[in-house]
């Protein structure tokens, strides 16, 4: 498979940031104790995170609420953020 070169070190780059932030995760899970554990399985594996993953999506690519108060503000956000968003991705 033919790629650039130009792509690999970014590509690492990610790896390894993804790399370290598992590890700190899982380290910090593994540091509490059991009821916070159990806390953080049930508040994480739950109902109510597709709506914050949603009201996430809402505010920070879209600005929602900047796009109610003044149109014109909220779209000049909206498309720089979803601009930003789409040139990393």
């Amino acid at each position: 498979m033919k790629f650039d070169l130009f792509v690999l070190p970014f590509s690492l780059g990610m790896l390894f940031l993804l790399g370290f932030l598992a590890f700190r995760y899982a380290s910090w899970y593994r540091n509490l104790n059991v009821t916070d554990r159990s806390k953080v399985r049930k508040g994480f594996f739950s109902f109510r995170l597709l709506p914050a993953t949603l009201e996430v999506v809402w505010e920070s690519l879209l600005h929602r609420k900047i796009f109610k108060r003044n149109r014109l503000l909220g779209f000049m956000h909206m498309s720089l953020a979803f601009g930003w968003f789409l040139l990393i991705a």
